[in-house]
């Protein structure tokens, strides 16, 4: 069981990092919707995804972002 839930939360975190470096940077489910309201244009994704904006694979103390690499 416990590797069942293991593979669970490295594929939340998986798919959790692939949403963020493919989101538009103007909104998305995690950060809101405001930046379509501005008239600026956001600038595009850079960088690996940070801790912070791992909403859902931090929500779990024993999910992937809390394991060792």
């Amino acid at each position: 069981m416990a590797e069942d839930l293991r593979t669970v939360e490295k594929q939340i975190y998986d798919l959790e990092t692939r949403y963020v470096a493919t989101a538009n940077p103007q909104g998305n489910a995690l950060k809101g919707y405001e930046g379509f309201l501005s008239h600026s244009s956001a600038p595009a994704r850079r960088g690996p995804v940070k801790p912070e904006e791992r909403l859902f694979s931090s929500s779990s103390v024993t999910g992937a972002s809390h394991l060792p690499a």
